[in-house]
């Protein structure tokens, strides 16, 4: 019998900071940022133990942070800019609040799977 998951897949985390700052690019493509932001010292703040999902939730915190800012700037000054931009201090807000989905303790716990199953069908993407 087939189950529905025939194969594993291990994506891991990023290991280097040269790792999380590209997924910090691609996560952080589509939304506005700041002309004076550094992803290189927002990197510098993050943990080795964020997957692909906590880095799409920080850039969308940051947003969301970002977006509070110019709403409280126009409820105090309807004549403010209205436009959104994602700063350096917006993103390091959103890191400081964020939690990885995944523990040190269950990485290390994964990590030993994928030692055990690398020869019986687990990919290393």
């Amino acid at each position: 019998m087939v189950s529905r998951f025939d194969k594993q897949i291990y994506l891991g985390v990023c290991e280097t900071r040269e790792e999380q700052l590209k997924i910090l690019k691609a996560v952080t493509s589509k939304i506005p940022l700041d002309a004076n932001i550094s992803l290189d010292n927002v990197v510098l703040s993050l943990s080795f133990n964020l997957t692909g999902a906590d880095f799409a939730a920080l850039a969308t915190d940051a947003f969301y942070i970002a977006t509070r800012r110019v709403i409280t700037r126009l409820n105090e000054d309807s004549n403010s800019d209205t436009k959104v931009e994602v700063t350096e201090y917006d993103l390091l807000e959103a890191a400081e609040n964020l939690v990885p989905s995944v523990s040190f303790e269950e990485l290390k716990m994964y990590k030993e799977i994928k030692s055990k199953s690398s020869n019986a069908g687990l990919l290393d993407l």
